[in-house]
């Protein structure tokens, strides 16, 4: 039998040595492809982790810089810190739910989902500081120590 003009067969062991390379590397290259996926997949997934990390840090921020706000001669004002506050958790929250959706392991997910009511909380702890410390100044630091243990169980839930 002839194939582009050369003769193949089961006398012509080149071609079954080609025949089985060709097919194992086709395997390969599906197989690597997935991984190349797999691993893409992992890189955006941790990537959007840092910036919710930074989302978290940042909504820190957010509330020690009020209580700055409050000390005569400033120059930052509570509106700004409310406004840069509304970016950032607008910001931390599409982290996090841009993860969910990304996350097809299921222990990536579960761990996603286990950190997410301490993460609505925290961020519910910072809009109600931040919105009362020009207001009610000594409930506002009240509530500091509660908010940063808060913060210090999310560093670590989310290392």
């Amino acid at each position: 039998m002839k194939l582009c003009g050369f003769d193949i067969g089961l006398d012509k062991p080149f071609f079954l040595i080609a025949g089985t390379c060709s097919i194992e590397g086709l395997e390969m290259s599906i197989d690597v492809a997935g991984q190349l996926k797999e691993t893409s997949l992992s890189s955006k997934i941790l990537q959007t982790h840092q910036q919710a990390d930074m989302g978290h840090d940042a909504l820190r921020g957010d509330v020690l810089l009020a209580f700055q706000t409050q000390t005569p001669g400033s120059v930052n004002s509570i509106a700004d810190v409310r406004k840069d506050l509304a970016e950032h958790v607008a910001s931390f929250n599409d982290a996090i739910d841009t993860n969910l959706k990304l996350a097809k392991n299921p222990e990536v997910h579960a761990a996603l989902t286990e950190v997410s009511a301490p993460l609505a909380d925290y961020v519910a702890a910072a809009q109600a500081i931040v919105a009362k410390v020009d207001t009610q100044p000594e409930a506002a630091a009240n509530d500091m120590a509660p908010f940063m243990k808060k913060f210090l169980v999310l560093e670590d839930a989310m290392a």
